[in-house]
This record gives structure tokens, C-alpha cells and sequence, in this order.
């Protein structure tokens, strides 16, 4: 709740959540590789630095990778559902004393409006990620399968599929169920270096 508008409807919010527009592949080590970068997106010890301590992970602000018109974090959203990503309380190597939020983008939105191709075989997808990590928010740089699994997670999110949102309970509150990697991945650390 940390990040929620004054006003905004905590219990709608913390509820429902946008549909994941994820498509998994059949391949079984593909497949991993997605659930380890769905792992990775949702927890705060990828990013590092401030945005880890105050627990801001990239699922924060793309909720299940879609926009989250309720982010609303002091000194770097202006209107909620908008970040500043060059402010100096998440970069100093992209900070530059500007106030500029923008919109937080649908990242399973139309291509033309990312930053980036979805295409995996691209390097430039894993470069953009490694980036945000190290530039965008101080972090160290993901060990080699996190990266990976970044990768193979967002080139995997599709068209909107129709209007509806996943509602939490108590069997799915959680993120996703991964064979343990999830703690696995806490107890090895994400980040080269650790």
C-alpha cells in the first residue's frame, strides 16, 4: 500500500490484478526460463539499491507487466500511474535533476509504443533489461540465468487479451509456484554480485 494514490481503493487494488498476458512455451527448459524471469520481475532483490529497500520491484509499477495506473511513489510519480526513471532517489547514472514522470507503460502492449523489440533472439532486449537493473535503478548485475529469464519473460507477453483482471486468493496470492526456485533464487542471491 506503499505505493498507492491518496484516496485509491486499497481493497480493489490489492485484489484484483490486470490478466498476465503471458504465453508460456511447450518446451520444458523454455518454460523454466519464463517462470524464472516471472520469479525475478516480482521481487524487489533484483533491483537493488534504493528501490530494493523500499521494496519496488519491477511488477511495482507493471503489474503482471501491464501499466499500474495506481502507482503513486513520492518524489518520482507526478499524476498516479507515472514514474520519473531518470530520478536520482532510484539512479545516480541516469539521475538528472529533472522532474519528467511519464506514463508507466503496458509492457504486453502495441510494440510501436515500447522502447525496445520483444524479439528474444535480439541482444538488444537483454541489454535494455541488464540496463534498468544496473542504471536505471543502481542494482548489481543479474547472474547469467536471471538475465536469461528476464529475457524469454518479456518477449513471452502478448496482445491485451479481453478485459478482465485475476482475483487474488489465498491459493494464488503469491507469485507464481516454481518448484522452489523462488526460494531457491533468495538463498542464492540474484545478482552477480551478492
Amino acid at each position: 500500500m506503499r505505493w498507492l494514490a491518496p484516496g485509491a481503493d486499497a481493497a480493489r487494488i490489492l485484489t484484483h490484478q490486470p490478466a498476465e498476458c503471458l504465453s508460456l512455451p511447450r518446451d520444458a527448459e523454455a518454460a523454466w526460463r519464463v517462470e524464472v524471469g516471472r520469479a525475478a520481475f516480482r521481487t524487489p532483490l533484483l533491483l537493488g539499491g534504493q528501490a530494493a529497500r523500499a521494496g519496488v520491484a519491477c511488477a511495482t509499477c507493471h503489474r503482471n507487466g501491464r501499466a499500474n495506473a495506481d502507482f503513486d511513489f513520492p518524489g518520482v510519480s507526478g499524476a498516479p500511474g507515472t514514474a520519473d526513471v531518470t530520478a536520482s532517489l532510484f539512479s545516480a547514472h541516469r539521475g538528472d535533476d529533472l522532474f519528467d514522470p511519464r506514463p508507466i507503460p503496458d509492457l504486453a502492449g502495441p510494440m510501436d509504443r515500447l522502447k525496445v523489440s520483444r524479439d528474444e533472439a535480439s541482444p538488444a532486449l537483454k541489454t535494455f533489461i541488464r540496463g534498468l537493473v544496473t542504471e536505471e535503478f543502481d542494482g548489481d548485475p543479474p547472474l547469467e540465468a536471471v538475465l536469461d529469464g528476464l529475457v524469454a519473460g518479456s518477449s513471452r507477453w502478448s496482445a491485451p487479451w479481453p478485459a478482465r483482471t485475476a482475483r487474488r486468493t489465498s491459493s494464488n496470492a503469491s507469485a507464481p509456484r516454481i518448484g522452489g526456485a523462488a526460494s531457491a533464487g533468495h538463498a542464492a542471491g540474484l545478482n552477480a554480485r551478492t
